[in-house]
């Protein structure tokens, strides 16, 4: 499974110019890749405040093979703001532990950038970043989907029939459940 994920970021680098090459050396970054427990997200993750250390990798390749390569250093990490989420690197700097620490002052959680900056052969930066997203608690997020004005709402129908009233006793008054003796109506 773990070589199909590392063919699918090349593929994915490569194709899409998600970490486009540095100029004349061919050597591209993957986007971060974060994982807890076996589920992999590429790129972003969404976490709660006070939840258990996320793992994360980076990779690199050869730009026109496609095949693995190596930074010319060890990749350093860094946390846009260790206040939200800390970054602590393996030590050969493929991996590191990140682990979300508090959703800042926002009340949907706060965004930060994850960074592991490598250097080729040449000493040109290469550049890989990732964005953890530390909510607080649980919280129910939700998605808003934009359509064209074109493709307007279907209108609301209400189908549901009036409730009959009971029969009024007109001696007395008051409300009685019929007795089924009283004529049947149709209202059709």
């Amino acid at each position: 499974m773990r070589g199909l994920l590392h063919r699918l970021l090349i593929w994915l680098a490569t194709v899409l110019n998600a970490a486009p090459p540095d100029a004349g050396t061919g050597l591209t970054a993957t986007p971060v890749t974060f994982t807890i427990g076996k589920e992999t997200y590429v790129g972003e993750i969404t976490v709660n405040e006070g939840d258990p250390a996320i793992s994360a990798t980076v990779s690199y390749v050869n730009a026109d093979t496609g095949e693995p390569a190596q930074a010319s250093d060890t990749p350093v990490w860094s946390s846009a703001d260790d206040s939200i989420a800390s970054v602590e690197a393996s030590a050969d700097g493929m991996s590191a532990t990140v682990t979300p620490l508090s959703s800042g002052d926002a009340a949907g959680g706060t965004a930060v950038v994850i960074s592991v900056v490598a250097h080729d052969a040449e000493g040109d930066e290469v550049r890989s970043e990732g964005t953890v997203t530390v909510q607080p608690g649980e919280v129910l997020i939700g998605e808003i989907t934009f359509s064209s004005g074109s493709e307007a709402a279907p209108p609301v129908v209400d189908n549901t029939l009036p409730t009959p009233e009971p029969p009024v006793d007109e001696t007395s008054g008051t409300t009685e459940p019929p007795t089924g003796d009283e004529p049947q109506v149709n209202p059709l």
